[in-house]
């Protein structure tokens, strides 16, 4: 059975990378459409361009993840495939113009998980039985996160010789892994693992600028940090007069006025980390 792990370009994949070595290593792009957020480094989008083997504009990730990605691969002394779906864009059309949410987590469906599937089903699954064993990033201080082994995708009755017919097929195609629960790896060890790392130089909150899964302070924050990553998904809401979001839209949160006491709650919960 082939043994994967999946990167997003965070501190904790990117430890489990380095710490628990699998035979292949995945990256999936979320990329936009918006010449604005195209990385000034062209280099990097040559880079890319050459892993994906298509065009690249842009992502609605830090721009430092994609080059977390390059140095894991050149630490790890081998390939990292990049695969890529829709753009963002194109998923928002995919679902009528919704745009995801705490409730629809879709973009992760769609974004990531969608192309990890695909290329393991075509490249790398010996037949319709067959799994991969694969490395998923929870760490032991994450006891409430849990892993998903099915797919469900439309399958055609082509496969079996069959004529146009298809069906939704719930498909089980990895077993799960959780080594660094096993190992009982928490965010301080990581953190301490990377300071003496300064290549790695990772964003301040998750990788994606505008995730909903981010606390307002987060979100404003992030105006200063990712400005015009977040003007895409100011855009967005605009366009679809849908939220990200779910109490607020971004153009009125980029200049709202907290107390101290708001401030303070939301600093006191747990960050986003969902694609470390």
């Amino acid at each position: 059975m082939k043994s994967i792990t999946s990167v997003s370009g965070g501190r904790t994949s990117s430890y489990m990378a380095l710490n628990f070595p699998t035979e292949y290593n995945i990256f999936s792009l979320v990329r936009i459409e918006d010449k604005n957020c195209t990385p000034k480094d062209k280099k990097i989008i040559q880079y890319i361009e050459d892993k994906i083997q298509m065009p690249f504009i842009a992502t609605a990730e830090s721009d430092k993840t994609l080059y977390i990605i390059k140095q894991l691969e050149q630490d790890l002394g081998k390939n990292i495939i990049w695969v890529t779906g829709d753009t963002f864009e194109q998923v928002i059309l995919n679902h009528a113009n919704a745009l995801p949410n705490r409730r629809m987590r879709f973009c992760t469906t769609d974004m990531k998980m969608t192309p990890i599937f695909w290329y393991c089903y075509l490249y790398l699954l010996d037949s319709i039985d067959d799994f991969v064993n694969m490395n998923i990033g929870y760490r032991f201080d994450e006891p409430n996160r849990k892993t998903d082994d099915f797919f469900n995708f439309a399958f055609s009755c082509k496969n079996y010789g069959k004529k146009n017919q298809n069906w939704i097929k719930d498909f089980e195609w990895r077993n799960s892994i959780t080594p660094l629960k096993s190992y009982r790896i928490v965010n301080k060890i990581i953190i301490d693992f990377f300071i003496n790392k300064p290549k790695y130089i990772f964003p301040k909150f998750s990788n994606c600028a505008g995730c909903f899964n981010k606390n307002e302070i987060e979100l404003q924050e992030q105006f200063t940090l990712e400005p015009e990553k977040m003007n895409w998904f100011k855009k967005m809401e605009k366009i679809t007069k849908n939220r990200f979001n779910m109490n607020i839209f971004l153009k009125e949160l980029e200049h709202k006025d907290y107390t101290y006491g708001q401030i303070s709650m939301m600093e006191s919960l747990k960050t986003c980390n969902c694609t470390d």
